[in-house]
């Protein structure tokens, strides 16, 4: 009954997820040196990495194996948590933009030119990738008995 219902919601996640980035991408305006957007197109990205790694989780929990070596399956199961903080910075990113925006009593909030949005960009995904993600995958799958076909055994 777990198995079914994991593979129900991953399966739903996928569907849902890639229609809502097609939509959203569809509305996106494309001003890049507003501040929101820029945290939006990042929340895509972030987004369509993830949905991903869900084909994976889904072939998981159907055959019951993993089959794709310890490496990946703690890049994998890294994803989602690479996931959530990525997309908590940039959702605070915007929360605080906007609520700057509005006290200050602001239509929009810029960077000032392209090129400082994609450096505030690379930075978060920086520190992100190079700090938290390395860290993660050294230390999941280390406390516990694994075996080569198990994946996703939260720690």
């Amino acid at each position: 009954p777990l198995r079914v219902a994991l593979i129900t919601i991953y399966s739903c996640v996928l569907l849902g997820g890639s229609v809502s980035i097609g939509l959203v991408i569809c509305v996106l305006k494309s001003n890049i040196r507003s501040v929101t957007t820029t945290a939006v197109l990042n929340l895509i990205v972030v987004h369509i990495i993830f949905l991903l790694t869900v084909p994976f989780r889904i072939h998981y929990y159907v055959t019951d194996t993993w089959d794709l070596g310890p490496f990946f399956c703690k890049l994998v199961s890294a994803m989602i948590h690479a996931h959530m903080y990525i997309a908590f910075v940039f959702y605070v990113a915007i929360l605080v933009v906007r609520y700057r925006s509005f006290y200050l009593k602001r239509d929009k909030v810029e960077f000032y030119r392209k090129l400082h949005a994609l450096w505030a960009s690379a930075g978060v995904w920086g520190i992100m990738l190079v700090i938290v993600l390395p860290i993660y995958i050294t230390k999941y799958g280390n406390s516990g008995n694994y075996t080569s076909s198990q994946c996703f055994r939260f720690e």
